[in-house]
């Protein structure tokens, strides 16, 4: 890495091995396009082999998201302000007393090895810098472009002020999530060896930045850019500005992926990893158009939801697939365009690409959306659930209900499509009684996908929940104390202004964790349950069976009336009692009373078969067919079979009781014993 290259695009710790960096690999894309030459430095892939791959993955990555010690940003801190022993001590100590969240997936580390552990990092700082400054001075760069997501802030900015200090003539450039609005008006504002500070998208603004640059001229004066000597005052209505956004997503190229699978060919033999490539399909929230979930701090204040058309985004992933070795390709989208489901997964599943696909998704799919997407090869996806209770739904904005989150979950086990959802808690001014009624309905649900967290809602910059706290109910609103630990020498203005999430109280005294306990433990039993726990409708068109594995399950099978079978098939769906009455006149013959399915509906209300909310009953449980039926068929029968065996054995039993009374024919011995042999169960 010798030659020159005018334009370096850095990735920096904490940002996950697991996948690329797809801002900057597009960025140098476009650059491309300009016949401006750049390059991507994987500098968390440095760390983590600096550290040992292996180590890291297992002993680093699992705890960069854990609660809110920010432990990413402090490790870097050190390099960027000067901290006195005593606070670093102070640090440590808080991490050491900080309750482990016991639904967070953290490895096995304990606090005492966390606390060692990040006191060892933050000791290899100083020479991972260097080795940093090292080979970007080998690249001659005269321009050095940070991406800054999540927990990379410092240590773009340690790296930032080192280079300064060693090349003052670099230009730095910084972005990302963490340099949007108010954030990344006062990181130009505080640390001035950044040159400039793009807040918003970079597709447009980036050229236009680098070009400048590269001919020696001033960087223009455009919107959403922050560069020295021009940063807006703090509270001014500049500072609230985003760079302009592309209109057109089908004009991006593809992104470049090159030096990122250069990188995870490096570790490999040490730590070999199944990359999840980033790709994009669309930009902003169209929920947010309409209404918006108040607790969510994405797209809140982004420019207008762009979709890209199907057949572009289909012709990126049939590019990514071919050219690079990828199994899976997780979609950023805030949101799974609504369009998609009937004019881009059809297409996508007959490109035959091979890929498995991720997308975040809201609960409003039908069934059969829902499987054109499996067939596309969609396995997993993070449907926007956060809550069982209509009323807290409600409360959160979320446009669904009850039945709406329960259904999505029932059809991703059907069409076994990985679920990622959460269950949130703490809302101000939230009904306690709800999560009494949760915690009753989660019995129910042991053979669907559990929440893969439980948590007390945060409060992050941009929501409206941020924006309106006190309207919501939420009092004495400051940044997590974390931050005062990581900005140390900054005043409190302006933590508060780099801060992004926060701390509060709340104006109804309320205590959720005491009231949220019984649901806590429900969701725990549910974890233990869900792996071995069914509810099958197995109809071989002779005994339509039941065949239910849940815990405290009377009967593992159990054999429907033509009319239970219709009534459960015409629940398949969320239905009204209407509804349920109509379908099961229509799809068979026999003239039943309407209060012969409200009877049966009651009945299968009464043994967890089925759940109702807002006058609307949902079947929890589904159809099984192919593989997973033939496979499941030999079970039924032997239970069944052993069931009709243990009642004839009962009768027989019966029988060889009555026949000791007088005048009843006597069973013999030899009798008995062949009773016992053929319906003793074994």
């Amino acid at each position: 890495m010798n030659s020159k290259v005018p334009v370096l695009l850095v990735q920096m710790p904490f940002a996950y091995l697991m996948t690329p960096a797809l801002g900057l690999s597009l960025f140098k894309a476009i650059l491309e396009r300009e016949r401006i030459p750049s390059m991507i430095l994987y500098f968390n892939f440095l760390f983590a082999r600096r550290l040992g791959a292996g180590r890291y993955l297992t002993d680093v990555e699992p705890h960069i998201s854990e609660g809110s010690n920010l432990f990413g940003e402090w490790i870097f801190s050190g390099s960027v302000f000067d901290q006195s022993p005593e606070a670093v001590e102070e640090y440590l100590a808080r991490v050491s007393e900080a309750p482990r969240d016991p639904f967070e997936s953290c490895g096995g580390l304990e606090r005492p090895g966390m606390v060692a552990l990040i006191r060892e990092l933050r000791g290899r700082v100083d020479a991972f810098l260097d080795h940093c400054v090292e080979e970007i001075s080998r690249c001659r760069p005269r321009i050095v472009a940070f991406t800054s997501m999540f927990q990379q802030h410092l240590s773009c900015l340690a790296l930032a002020r080192r280079l300064k200090e060693r090349i003052p003539e670099i230009f730095i450039l910084l972005g990302g999530v963490n340099c949007e609005k108010v954030k990344g008006m006062e990181t130009a504002r505080v640390f001035p060896w950044v040159d400039a500070v793009v807040s918003g998208e970079g597709d447009l603004v980036l050229p236009q930045i680098v070009k400048a640059v590269l001919e020696g001229r001033e960087v223009p004066d455009l919107p959403g850019v922050a560069v020295q000597g021009r940063i807006p005052p703090p509270g001014s209505a500049e500072e609230r500005i985003d760079a302009p956004a592309v209109r057109n997503l089908d004009e991006l190229p593809v992104p470049d992926f090159s030096e990122y699978f250069a990188e995870v060919e490096r570790i490999r033999k040490e730590a070999p990893l199944d990359p999840i490539l980033l790709l994009e399909s669309s930009r902003g929230c169209w929920w947010r158009r309409k209404k918006g979930c108040h607790f969510c701090s994405l797209n809140l204040h982004g420019s207008a939801y762009r979709v890209k058309s199907g057949r572009k985004a289909i012709e990126e992933i049939v590019h990514v697939a071919g050219r690079y070795p990828v199994k899976t390709v997780q979609m950023t989208d805030t949101v799974l365009p609504p369009s998609y489901p009937d004019d881009f997964f059809p297409g996508l599943k007959e490109a035959k690409t091979g890929v498995r696909v991720f997308y975040e998704v809201r609960t409003n799919l039908s069934r059969r959306q829902l499987q054109t997407m499996r067939e596309a090869g969609v396995t997993c996806i993070q449907p926007g659930i956060e809550s069982l209770s209509d009323r807290i739904l409600e409360m959160m904005n979320k446009g669904t209900t009850t039945l709406l989150n329960i259904q999505m979950l029932k059809w991703c086990r059907e069409f076994e499509i990985e679920a990622v959802w959460n269950l949130l808690w703490g809302f101000p001014f939230e009904p306690p009684e709800e999560y009494d009624r949760m915690a009753e309905i989660l019995p129910l649900l042991t053979h669907l996908q559990p929440p893969s967290g439980f948590s007390q809602i945060y409060l992050a910059r941009h929501s409206n929940h941020f924006d309106h706290a006190a309207e919501f109910g939420f009092a004495n609103v400051r940044p997590v104390d974390s931050y005062r630990h990581i900005y140390y020498s900054l005043d409190g203005d302006s933590i508060g202004r780099l801060a992004h999430y926060f701390d509060y109280d709340y104006a109804s005294g309320q205590r959720p964790k005491e009231y949220v306990a019984r649901l806590e433990k429900a969701v725990r039993d549910w974890r233990k349950a869900w792996p071995s726990s069914v509810l099958y409708l197995v109809d071989d068109s002779l005994r339509p069976v039941l065949w239910n594995t849940r815990p405290g399950a009377a009967r593992k099978a159990t054999v429907l009336s033509p009319l239970q079978k219709r009534i459960l098939l015409a629940c398949e769906e969320n239905a009204d009692a209407g509804q349920i009455v109509e379908s099961v006149r229509e799809k068979t013959r026999e003239g039943f009373s309407e209060a012969a399915v409200a009877e049966e509906l009651e009945g299968f209300l009464a043994t967890g078969v089925m759940i109702r909310s807002g006058g609307r009953y949902l079947s929890l449980a589904f159809s099984v067919a192919g593989e997973r039926k033939a496979a499941l068929l030999p079970h039924v029968e032997a239970v069944l079979a052993r069931e009709a065996a243990e009642a004839e054995y009962r009768k027989l039993r019966r029988k060889v009781r009555l026949g000791k009374v007088e005048g009843e024919t006597k069973i013999g011995a030899g009798e008995k014993r062949r009773a016992l042999r053929d319906f003793l169960p074994c």
